[in-house]
């Protein structure tokens, strides 16, 4: 069965299908205040949170019992989109405030 374009979003962002996704978009921002007051080009921001929300991504891929959170690959992907778009649109939004 297919998953249908607004499954995919509902489940990206809707925070009781994607519980964790104010933890990423919490890091997102921050990261973004901290990289600010460091001096970071919004385009760097974008990267570093960008690359560090992947790299969390993968380490809940390993330690985390896939079948019980998710349930489907379907499911991943989309709590992965919604939480790297997040965490990225967020820490652009924060850098554009503070800029």
């Amino acid at each position: 069965m297919g998953v249908t374009m607004l499954q995919f979003i509902n489940w990206a962002f809707n925070p009781k299908y994607n519980i964790h996704i104010a933890w990423h978009l919490l890091g997102g921002t921050w990261g973004a205040i901290g990289m600010v007051a460091l001096g970071f080009p919004l385009w760097a921001i974008a990267v570093v949170v960008a690359s560090l929300a992947v790299l969390w991504e993968i380490v809940e891929l390993v330690y985390d019992e896939f079948n019980a959170i998710y349930g489907s690959t379907q499911r991943w992907l989309a709590d992965c989109t919604g939480d790297i778009v997040g965490a990225v649109a967020y820490a652009v939004i924060a850098t554009l405030i503070l800029g």
